[in-house]
C-alpha cells in the first residue's frame, strides 16, 4: 500500500528557503512508494476561524471553504510535512490562520480535549531572519505543545538562519544534507 505525506508550504514565496527545505526532503523521499499532496496556503482559500465552537460536537467546521480538503488529507495522511516562515517572532499570518482552522481535530468541551485522528509523524521546517537557531525556541516549543494537541507527533525540526534573503537554505549545505537524510529515512 502506498504512503501518504501531506506537504503544507506557509510561505507566500513559492521559491523561497522554507519551501526550498521542504522540496529538499520531499526530493529525496521514495516517490514510487509515496504520494505526497503539496498544500500552498498562500494560494488557498482559508477564511478565520468564528470562534463559534460548532466543531465541538461535529468532526468538521461549519465553515466550507479549502481547510475541509487539508484536514481529510491530513486525517488520511501518514506523515506532514510543514514549512513554517517566522514573521514578527511567529508564523506567517496563513500558518496562524491554519492552526486556528485546525481545531476540528479536537473534540471535547472546556479545555478537555481529545484527539479525532492517530497522531501523525511530522516535520517542522522554520525560516527565519535572525542567525541565530535559539532566537524563537521558545516560540518553537510552544508550537510543539499546539502541534501534539492536534495530533502532530514532531520527529524532527529543521531551522533556515539568516532567511532573508532567498538563497540562503540553498547554500547552505548542512542543512540540505539534514534535509536529505530525513527524506531518505523517512518511512524506515
Amino acid at each position: 500500500m502506498q504512503k501518504k505525506i501531506v506537504a503544507i508550504y506557509g510561505s507566500y514565496r513559492k521559491n523561497g528557503n522554507s519551501s526550498f527545505i521542504l522540496n529538499t526532503v520531499l526530493n529525496s523521499i521514495n516517490k514510487e512508494v509515496v504520494e505526497i499532496q503539496k498544500y500552498y496556503l498562500s494560494d488557498m482559500n482559508i477564511s478565520s476561524c468564528k470562534g463559534c465552537f460548532y466543531c465541538r460536537k461535529n468532526e468538521n467546521c461549519i465553515i466550507r471553504d479549502d481547510m475541509d480538503t487539508l484536514i481529510k488529507s491530513i486525517k488520511n495522511a501518514d506523515k506532514v510535512i510543514i514549512s513554517i516562515p517566522i514573521f514578527m517572532f511567529q508564523a506567517s499570518g496563513n500558518i496562524k490562520l491554519m492552526l486556528d482552522r485546525l481545531y476540528p481535530l479536537l473534540e471535547g468541551e472546556n479545555g478537555l480535549y481529545t484527539k479525532r485522528m492517530n497522531d501523525k509523524d511530522t516535520i517542522v521546517i522554520y525560516s527565519q531572519g535572525s542567525p541565530n537557531n535559539d532566537s524563537f525556541s521558545k516560540y518553537m516549543e510552544l508550537n510543539k505543545t499546539s502541534f501534539s494537541l492536534l495530533g502532530f507527533d514532531i520527529k524532527n525540526t529543521l531551522i533556515c538562519t539568516k532567511s532573508n534573503n532567498i538563497g540562503t537554505a540553498k547554500n547552505n549545505l548542512d542543512l540540505s544534507s539534514q534535509a536529505e537524510n530525513i527524506g531518505k529515512h523517512l518511512f524506515e
